[in-house]
């Protein structure tokens, strides 16, 4: 598959290697159920797990290859400093502010819609319907 780098170079990548186990652990009991929840929905399509943008250290926790949607369940950190999760530094917040919009940004440039999912959502397919108009 052919994705662009944040930087505008073009990547051939072999999403195989990324390919979702279902039932494997996730990096956080949070994400783990996000992909639960998403499981029935696209036990069918294309999608990788914990994907690596091309030309960064940057993943996706899961991209649908065949609708085009990247789905990142968003932990608390994304939102807020968290003392434990930015080992205590305010910049490592800051830090992970950029990075989120660096991941947007990639998405657009690859025509990929961005599904960022937070703990205080309540998962369901009107959700996914009414803010993002994707339908499950």
């Amino acid at each position: 598959m052919k994705l662009l780098s944040p930087t505008g170079r073009t990547y051939q990548v072999n999403i195989a290697k990324y390919k979702v186990d279902w039932n494997a652990k996730c990096r956080s009991k949070f994400q783990f159920n996000v992909k639960q929840f998403l499981k029935p929905y696209l036990l069918c399509h294309v999608v990788c797990e914990e994907f690596r943008i091309p030309g960064t250290k940057l993943t996706c926790d899961l991209i649908d290859f065949s609708t085009h949607n990247i789905f990142e369940a968003q932990g608390i950190q994304h939102i807020d400093y968290n003392k434990f999760f930015h080992n205590g530094s305010k910049l490592n917040f800051l830090n992970q502010i950029k990075r989120d919009q660096d991941k947007s940004k990639w998405a657009e440039n690859n025509g990929f819609t961005l599904v960022e999912i937070f703990p205080d959502d309540v998962l369901n397919k009107q959700w996914f319907l009414d803010k993002y108009n994707i339908t499950l």
